[in-house]
């Protein structure tokens, strides 16, 4: 049997991985489902093409125009001019490298951790919404130990906040402000602010064993059953449970 499928050009190269991607000659690059035999995703890049290369979950794709970074994971393109070069036919990713090559034996590469040093900037300057911009344009800086520094940051900066919270619900929240300006952060920061501005009354309700009240709220904002005040709420409920089931029992 004799089907067509998606390309539309003669198909210069197939490469499995983890995934399963093919490539024509004006850059339609498709993911393939392989029990279907069909298409999981494709994108067109309407470039003349060279030579691709997966990376885990990243396709790295080399064109007459340059080189682009594609998530094959999540099916998104994260850099469409990651690399300007008109120059090559081979592409590969070693370590921390990116090589490309022609057909007379010359071969470029380019540090894929360059902007390390600026990362470490924008870590300095509290500069969240830089830093993760940056990312987004080289997803390779997330192998470099700067990137490691900044999550380290940002668990440093939620903590902190979380402390406030105990103390005075608006400084939490302030906090917090230049984390909210980071898009894949703004709903989990977001969500923070929601449950934890409640963790004052949260707090007194458990110290003052209103038992009904303190699970009333932990019920409602999750988050907070992350806290030391729910930990004691168990073992205070805990005791009055076991206290309450002895005077039972002396009575009948």
């Amino acid at each position: 049997k004799k089907e067509r499928y998606l390309h539309i050009k003669p198909v210069k190269k197939v490469k499995k991985n983890e995934y399963l991607v093919s490539a024509d000659l004006i850059s339609d690059i498709v993911k393939w489902d392989v029990f279907k035999a069909s298409s999981k995703d494709r994108v067109d890049f309407y470039k003349e093409f060279r030579d691709f290369y997966i990376d885990k979950n990243i396709l790295v794709i080399l064109t007459s125009r340059g080189v682009s970074l594609y998530d094959l994971e999540d099916e998104v393109i994260l850099n469409e001019k990651f690399l300007e070069i008109t120059e090559g036919e081979k592409i590969a990713v070693f370590e921390r490298y990116l090589l490309i090559a022609d057909n007379k034996g010359v071969v470029w590469y380019y540090d894929l951790f360059e902007d390390e040093k600026e990362l470490l900037d924008y870590i300095l300057k509290e500069d969240f919404k830089s830093a993760y911009e940056l990312i987004d344009k080289n997803p390779f800086l997330k192998r470099s130990r700067g990137y490691e520094r900044l999550e380290k940051l940002v668990e440093l900066f939620i903590k902190r906040a979380k402390n406030y919270f105990e103390i005075d619900p608006l400084k939490g929240a302030a906090s917090l402000q230049k984390l909210l300006e980071v898009p894949h952060l703004r709903g989990k920061v977001e969500e923070i602010i929601k449950h934890y501005t409640n963790l004052v009354k949260f707090k007194k309700a458990v110290l003052s064993n209103n038992f009904a009240l303190a699970y009333q709220l932990a019920n409602q904002y999750p988050l907070l059953k992350e806290t030391k005040y729910y930990q004691l709420l168990e073992k205070k409920f805990e005791i009055a449970f076991e206290k309450a089931l002895k005077l039972i029992k002396e009575g009948i």
